[in-house]
């Protein structure tokens, strides 16, 4: 899923997509964030369907997973998901791949 790219250039790819500002309050922002950890792949999950700009609140909700994936998504306006290999399609997971119960 999604393409391995240079972090500048997935950086700048998510922020131009999602025009410059947080996808769930419109703040402006340069923060952009791994929807699945990076961690989660072999390779990295360092591409822009993996990406989604956040301002530091809403970083901080993501990290927490206070905001769940399918709401980044959502958000992001990605209607495909990036899914890790080790993870199925059928389930519903948090960003560090836990599933949800």
């Amino acid at each position: 899923m999604g393409r391995p790219v240079k972090h500048d250039d997935t950086r700048l790819e998510v922020l131009q997509r999602d025009a410059y500002a947080c996808v769930v309050c419109g703040v402006g922002t340069r923060d952009v964030h791994h929807i699945f950890a990076d961690e989660l792949w072999d390779e990295g999950g360092d591409f822009a369907e993996n990406g989604v700009a956040l301002c530091a609140n809403h970083r901080i909700d993501a990290l927490a997973t206070t905001l769940s994936v399918e709401t980044l998504l959502d958000r992001a306006g990605l209607a495909e998901r990036p899914l890790p290999p080790q993870l199925h399609a059928v389930e519903q997971y948090d960003r560090w791949g836990n599933p949800l119960l």
